[in-house]
């Protein structure tokens, strides 16, 4: 029952974090999105590591023709013991994995944001401030000159 309840948790939160940043979701309850996605996917990682694995374990056990093999029973009985040693640290690296992939989402809709931002605010390749009307005519001039060109 905790291997799929950890499935779910692991999948629910990388399902939150795919969803669109410009959804109603992440936009009206940002706050309440992230931290259940955090929480979810810390529980979820850790439930996926203790219980998943081990119950992967016991089913292999349980299939007597293929676990007592001799070779087969010591890397078990090696994995069992090293598996609850290290089902913290792979807590951690997926949880690592996790943040990166939030980070990475956040960098990306920032990138995005700016651009259309400035699509927005400046829509020409170039700007000069009006100082004086020899200067307006010089670069009337020099833009003239051009094929492509746009006055605004």
């Amino acid at each position: 029952m905790l291997a799929l309840l950890a499935i779910a948790m692991v999948g629910g939160s990388y399902w939150l974090l795919l969803q669109s940043p410009e959804s109603s979701n992440w936009g009206l309850h940002f706050k309440r999105t992230i931290s259940t996605l955090i929480i979810s996917m810390i529980i979820g990682s850790f439930l996926l590591f203790h219980s998943l694995s081990a119950f992967i374990f016991v089913l292999l056990q349980k299939n007597k023709s293929f676990y007592f093999r001799w070779s087969i029973l010591l890397t078990f009985t090696q994995l069992t013991n090293r598996l609850k040693s290290n089902a913290f640290m792979f807590t951690i690296i997926s949880i690592l994995n996790g943040g990166t992939l939030i980070a990475f989402g956040f960098a990306y809709s920032i990138y995005y944001n700016t651009l259309d931002t400035m699509k927005n605010f400046v829509p020409y390749s170039y700007q000069y401030e009006s100082t004086t009307s020899d200067i307006d005519a010089k670069i009337r001039e020099l833009i003239n000159k051009e094929d492509n060109y746009s006055l605004a």
